[in-house]
C-alpha cells in the first residue's frame, strides 16, 4: 500500500522521505476525488489533454501517456471548491502561524 510507504517512512524516522511521499500521495487523492466528478477538472490549461479525457483523443497531437494535469496547489483550490471545509488549513493556528 502506498500510505504504508510513507508511514515507514516516519517511523524510521525519515521525515524528509516522508513528507514528499506524503505531500505526493495527498495530491493523488486530490486528483482522484475530482477526476471522480469528471476526468476534465484534473486538466491543465492543454487542449491536447482536454480532448484525451473527454474522449476524443482522436484529434489530439499528444500521446496518451502525456496528459497534463494541474498541479499540487491548484489541485488543493479545486478540492477547497468541492469541499469548503479544506479551507479551514488555510487558516493561521492561534500560535501566529500557518
Amino acid at each position: 500500500m502506498a500510505a504504508e510507504r510513507a508511514i515507514r517512512h516516519y517511523l524510521a524516522p525519515e521525515y524528509d522521505q516522508f513528507l514528499i511521499l506524503a505531500g505526493h500521495y495527498f495530491e493523488l487523492i486530490g486528483k482522484a476525488r475530482l477526476a471522480s466528478i469528471d476526468p476534465s477538472l484534473v486538466v491543465d490549461r492543454n487542449f491536447d489533454s482536454l480532448l484525451l479525457v473527454c474522449a476524443d483523443g482522436k484529434h489530439t497531437q499528444r500521446p496518451p501517456w502525456n496528459i497534463k494535469t494541474i498541479t499540487a496547489t491548484e489541485m488543493l483550490r479545486r478540492c477547497s471548491q468541492v469541499h469548503p471545509r479544506l479551507k479551514d488549513f488555510e487558516k493561521p493556528d492561534a500560535a501566529g502561524g500557518v
